[in-house]
């Protein structure tokens, strides 16, 4: 089972696509919908990977979770990716944005207090 999804590329925004301002967008993203916004010019899509559980012992192999969050998902648990009961250690992980970039890679994405305040968010699909 996937992690996340990727929807197929959309098209460039076009001056004639309508905008809305962030909490708008963010809705959107809430809801299943791909977004970016016009000063991006269709350079980058935003899109929320869905709340999950991740095994403990695949951590090392997701990539597009930082490092920094893994280690602090691991700090409980030490080196043990199992339950003395057998049973497997999962690790919760909350809904996160992210960006898909011209070369295909997947950031964590944190916005900026001006994309924010941006109003020029165009919902893609």
């Amino acid at each position: 089972m996937s992690i996340f999804y990727l929807k197929p590329a959309p098209m460039a925004p076009t001056i004639e696509s309508q905008t809305f301002p962030f909490n708008l967008a963010w809705r959107a993203a809430l809801q299943g919908h791909c977004i970016t916004r016009v000063l991006w010019d269709g350079q980058y899509t935003v899109f929320l990977a869905p709340a999950t559980e991740l095994p403990l012992r695949t951590l090392d192999s997701v990539s597009w979770l930082p490092k920094a969050v893994i280690r602090q998902l691991r700090r409980p648990h030490g080196s043990q990716t199992h339950r003395p009961t057998g049973e497997e250690i999962t690790v919760p992980i909350s809904s996160i944005l992210y960006v898909l970039l011209p070369t295909g890679e997947i950031i964590v994405q944190e916005f900026t207090s001006e994309d924010r305040k941006a109003t020029d968010w165009i919902i893609l699909d």
